[in-house]
């Protein structure tokens, strides 16, 4: 961030691989992923999802717009919102066996 033409050239580069991966469908493929069993696949494809929407893409922006007001597709909501409460309920798992050791 010291030098904003390294930030804006890399932030560039970040765009063009979003935008490779939008054109190859990449959105829709980690949606797909999301279906495996695998523990670890769901979260990678929900951190790859993250990353193409960083930065503020217009064009993947657009592609995922689309795609969930045609589809109707909740499983990254779904899988989302499963995450989130498995970890709320961690925390008081944590808090609870804190408050019994002191």
């Amino acid at each position: 961030q010291d030098d904003p033409a390294l930030f804006a050239a890399v932030w560039e580069n970040v765009r063009n691989i979003q935008n490779y991966f939008n054109k190859l469908g990449g959105a829709l493929t980690f949606l797909e992923l999301l279906d495996w069993g695998n523990d670890e696949v769901q979260l990678n494809a929900i951190k790859a999802l993250i990353s193409m929407l960083r930065g503020e893409n217009a064009a993947v922006e657009k592609s995922f717009e689309s795609y969930f007001l045609n589809s109707h597709e909740e499983k990254l909501f779904l899988q989302i919102r499963s995450r989130m409460q498995g970890s709320i309920n961690s925390i008081k798992e944590r808090k609870l066996l804190i408050s019994q050791i002191a």
